[in-house]
């Protein structure tokens, strides 16, 4: 029998949490109003109905428009090889688990079968891209039964590598980690004993490597992968793998690098402190052209440039976004609040159009909501 563990009234931005909202009435591009929902409320349930440390569970979700409360049924995109990516992270930041529900019977509901080696919470973080509307985050919990274990402490790394399955891997930021300061972050993997190089990296989930990042208290999470990415199954990485990534603000987090060699993935985790960052400049304000606000927006390998900026309610906005170069995941820019979605072509000018109909604070994001600017509607 299915019991209901919780359901989330989820917010659509990757960072945001709390409670959901009411979506917002714009006077937008056709591409906006043929959207039902950019709301989502996802709900698990367990079986067993409680879950215990060191046995089979299976988790079911279902995702609800949270405006018709209809279950959305096959309309997921397929992103790296999978529906849906369920990250699986106890409270104290000790385990993780990658995980990966699958559709089944009419795909309105989705399951995966696991196991929790202790009692205690875990938080679940899963992504999926409802195909109208592009990436969501939904954030769940479960505890399992028992009494909890005493926490691991969270401790910054005192060495900038780990050994795991005999290699060491080296995490090499291009410069000290600061908040809401872009950086490549590379890893370098090598034999541990001889010190030689690996080149022999397998795609796993169609790259390279794929980079999960939590602050210690669970409110700032990170899904990255390589700018660079597997041309096909046969193709082989390393020894140094990167991406482009953005904490959001300081404090403790923990990265853990997965990455597949001769069909096993292996896990590198890391603690590392990321440091008070710069001011955050004040808002541009939008230019006015017959009776029209105007802005335009590059992508960079620093993120959106302006990162913040200021529009007049009730006025039409007309955004012109450019993505200047690769070394970004700005391959698209996402309003998801105003249900908009947009590509971004490397070297092309693509243009955001819609009124805001109220005075509020809009989020818009890269497709994956690494990279992130805010709009203030006065």
């Amino acid at each position: 029998m299915l019991f209901l563990l919780m359901l989330f009234s989820l917010t659509v931005i990757l960072w945001a949490c709390g409670g959901e909202k009411t979506p917002k009435t714009t006077e937008a591009s056709p591409e906006t109003e043929t959207k039902k929902s950019v709301y989502f409320n996802v709900s698990l349930s367990t079986e067993p109905s409680e879950v215990k440390p060191k046995e089979t569970a299976k988790l079911v979700f279902s995702i609800q428009d949270a405006t018709t409360k209809d279950i959305v049924i096959n309309d997921l995109e397929i992103v790296h090889e999978k529906p849906m990516h369920l990250i699986v992270i106890s409270e104290d930041l000790s385990f993780f688990n990658h995980i990966h529900p699958m559709p089944i019977g009419d795909g309105s509901i989705f399951e995966v079968e696991t196991q929790f080696p202790s009692a205690g919470k875990y938080r679940f973080y899963l992504d999926y891209s409802p195909k109208s509307v592009g990436h969501r985050l939904a954030r769940l919990d479960i505890t399992v039964a028992g009494t909890p274990p005493p926490p691991v402490p969270l401790v910054v790394d005192k060495t900038d590598y780990q050994v795991v399955e005999g290699l060491k891997v080296t995490i090499k930021p291009e410069k000290p980690f600061q908040a809401n300061d872009a950086l490549t972050l590379s890893f370098l993997i090598e034999d541990a004993k001889t010190g030689k190089p690996i080149t022999d990296i397998e795609p796993y989930l169609g790259a390279f490597a794929h980079f999960n990042i939590v602050n210690q208290d669970h409110t700032e999470t990170l899904h990255a992968h390589p700018l660079v990415e597997a041309k096909s199954k046969d193709e082989r990485g390393g020894p140094e793998i990167g991406t482009r990534t953005i904490f959001p603000k300081p404090g403790v987090y923990k990265i853990w690098t997965q990455f597949q060699r001769n069909g096993k993935v292996i896990v590198a985790p890391f603690i590392i402190n990321v440091a008070e960052g710069k001011a955050q400049a004040e808002a541009v304000l939008a230019r006015a052209d017959s009776g029209v606000q105007k802005l335009k927006i590059t992508v960079n390998e620093r993120g959106f440039e302006p990162t913040n900026f200021q529009l007049k309610s009730g006025i039409p906005a007309q955004l012109t976004f450019l993505r200047a170069d690769e070394k970004n995941c700005g391959e698209e820019v996402l309003f998801t609040e105003l249900g908009i979605r947009k590509h971004l072509p490397l070297g092309q000018e693509v243009l955001v159009e819609f009124t805001p109909d109220k005075i509020t604070q809009y989020e818009f994001t890269c497709g994956m909501g690494m990279l992130r600017g805010n709009v203030l509607v006065k």
